[in-house]
């Protein structure tokens, strides 16, 4: 996730915010837009299903989906962990 800061610099070099307010309000838009993102890409999964990430440290998990939650899916890996998965990180098995 881009920082404040970092927006702020981008926006304020090609001219387009100025303002603090204007800073927040796109800041906000674009934390919007990937929520909705990812609950569109939620969808395409279900529980049960079989799903295929890789882990921070480039290692690959295979699991099974067994719960939703908000922002995130869990998976039960097949070593008998679980993990809390962004959806936009999962690919179907």
């Amino acid at each position: 996730m881009i920082t404040r800061q970092e927006l702020s610099h981008v926006l304020n070099s090609i001219g387009l915010i100025d303002c603090p307010d204007q800073l927040e309000r796109v800041r906000a838009e674009i934390s919007r837009a990937w929520a909705r993102l990812d609950v569109a890409k939620s969808r395409k999964f279900h529980i049960g299903q079989d799903v295929v990430f890789k882990t921070r440290r480039g290692m690959v998990e295979q699991g099974k989906i067994v719960k939703f939650l908000p922002k995130n899916i869990r998976v039960k890996i097949s070593e008998g962990g679980t993990w809390t998965v962004a959806p936009s990180l999962l690919t179907p098995a």
